[in-house]
């Protein structure tokens, strides 16, 4: 079998799967055109999604979620979001679920295909980076007294738990995983979370925060605007956890140069921040809490498939090490 027909293969099957998952879940869909293509993005594969395109030149996103109440839950979230402006894709109204396949154990969203470019697949320049920081503006913006998931408010101490998942994130650190020559001081990098922690003020109201925010979660658009996928996960919280996220990203893209001035684009595109919320004061816990974070990450990861992603944990293990020469200045 020669390799342009297992391709043909993997498309022909491909389509079906898209096909077989539009009828049960969402018929109108197919209604009056047919599938050209359906594809798997290149990254970002933990969950099911396809890109599909019509004969008539539209196209959908077709997420697969692990059930119909998933599904129809991140729907909600998508459509309220998306009337009140706010950077996510849009949920067509014709997206719904069939009675008679509740059953089955998966649920199907069928999402707006944004036009554009993953930030995957382009250079991080200044226009770049400030797109994704206005566009992270732009979700925070959207805030609550309750923190929690968007449709299940629940109140709790965002405060002390912010300290509680760092200090946890050091104590589940695979330090067996650290490359040869590599040390973490787990006792040491507590007591600088602690430090870093306790001049934060509680967070009352909530952000809207996208919570695991990454390169193939952010669509540039063609006008030079950004808009955030991937929106399982969103929660009112801290927005601290998400700036840095994408902070660090531009570090580690040889983007550190346009830093400063993102930082200061973000906090002035801010129309609600609480006083006291300031980047002087959130910088040493959320930056430590970011690279404890990653360490804890990548050495699970090398600890349970081999994959030791060396220069990812040296990488953590260096901006720890800054943290705590700025901390002692």
């Amino acid at each position: 079998m020669t390799h342009s027909t297992e391709k043909r293969q993997e498309a022909g099957a491909g389509i079906e799967r898209v096909r077989t998952l539009l009828q049960r879940h969402t018929p109108s869909c197919l209604a009056g055109r047919r599938i050209e293509t359906a594809s798997r993005p290149e990254t970002g594969n933990n969950s099911e999604v396809w890109i599909v395109r019509f004969d008539d030149g539209s196209g959908i996103v077709v997420r697969v979620l692990g059930s119909a109440a998933e599904a129809a839950r991140l729907g909600r979230w998508l459509r309220t979001f998306r009337a009140r402006g706010l950077p996510v894709p849009g949920a067509p109204g014709w997206t719904g679920l069939l009675p008679r396949v509740l059953h089955r154990g998966e649920g199907v969203l069928v999402e707006e295909l944004v036009p554009g470019r993953l930030l995957t697949d382009v250079p991080f320049d200044r226009a770049v980076c400030t797109a994704v920081v206005r566009a992270l503006a732009g979700l925070h913006d959207e805030t609550r007294a309750a923190a929690g998931p968007p449709d299940k408010p629940r109140r709790r101490d965002v405060h002390a738990l912010l300290l509680e998942t760092a200090l946890k994130n050091v104590q589940r650190t695979k330090r067996d995983a650290l490359p040869a020559g590599e040390s973490f001081d787990a006792e040491k990098t507590a007591a600088l979370l602690r430090a870093a922690h306790a001049p934060l003020r509680p967070l009352d109201p909530f952000s809207l925060v996208h919570h695991r925010i990454g390169r193939s979660d952010v669509m540039l658009r063609p006008d030079g605007g950004a808009v955030l996928l991937d929106c399982g996960s969103l929660q009112y919280g801290h927005f601290g956890h998400d700036l840095f996220d994408v902070l660090g990203m531009f570090d580690r893209n040889d983007a550190g140069a346009f830093r400063g001035d993102c930082t200061e684009e973000y906090y002035a595109a801010r129309r609600n921040l609480p006083q006291g919320h300031d980047y002087a004061t959130i910088a040493p816990f959320f930056e430590l809490a970011m690279h404890v974070r990653r360490l804890r990450s990548f050495t699970t990861k090398a600890d349970a498939k081999g994959d030791r992603s060396e220069s990812e944990i040296a990488r953590a293990l260096e901006g720890i090490r800054q943290c705590a020469r700025d901390a002692e200045r």
